[in-house]
């Protein structure tokens, strides 16, 4: 896993499927006292083991979640990314696109998700994900910096198949019926 600044953004690389710590990039409700159905969490949270990077992270202020193994004692630490559905008009091409930009990628072929595709990546076999994101202080008076996705890459193991079959037949179906081939296919810019 690498953080890097590049292109006037950040990335977060190479988060492996042993990395995630939890994905609600739907927006599920999970049984948490803090659910609202109104209010739905999109959140990619990511368990980060390297120091340096922990490093980072507190310089930028983000939150950073500690959790203690009960048996070993040892701690883990995770990050949380949010993700903020929202149509947004594309100043390229002129045409209105989800954000943030989540795409789902196996073998040759990368698909753009609208955000009721979103669980295709919590329930995809996850090989690779890269995250690029920026800082969001939602409150001055709060110390806390939100990490905010604009890009979420997930890459998986196209035979491996998926978590949630079910999940996954529901939307694939969608994505058969409705868009046509190539429609949502982009050019990848992770190796």
């Amino acid at each position: 896993m690498k953080l890097t600044e590049r292109n006037a953004g950040l990335y977060l690389e190479d988060i492996t499927r042993d990395d995630i710590r939890f994905a609600n990039l739907a927006g599920r409700l999970t049984g948490s006292r803090y659910d609202d159905p109104n209010k739905p969490k999109h959140e990619y949270v990511v368990w980060i083991d390297d120091p340096k990077i922990l490093d980072k992270f507190r310089e930028m202020n983000v939150t950073i979640s500690e959790k203690v193994d009960p048996e070993t004692e040892e701690s883990r630490f995770s990050v949380r990314f949010k993700a903020y559905p929202r149509m947004s008009r594309n100043p390229r091409t002129g045409k209105d696109e989800q954000r943030p930009k989540v795409m789902l990628k196996t073998g040759d072929t990368a698909v753009r998700l609208d955000k009721e595709s979103f669980g295709l990546v919590d329930s995809s076999y996850i090989q690779a994900v890269h995250i690029r994101f920026h800082l969001y202080q939602y409150d001055e008076r709060k110390p806390d910096t939100i990490a905010a996705i604009d890009e979420l890459w997930c890459v998986v193991d196209e035979h491996a198949g998926f978590v949630d079959d079910t999940y996954l037949d529901e939307k694939m179906g969608y994505y058969e019926e409705d868009h046509a081939p190539g429609e949502d296919e982009e050019d990848v810019p992770f190796n």
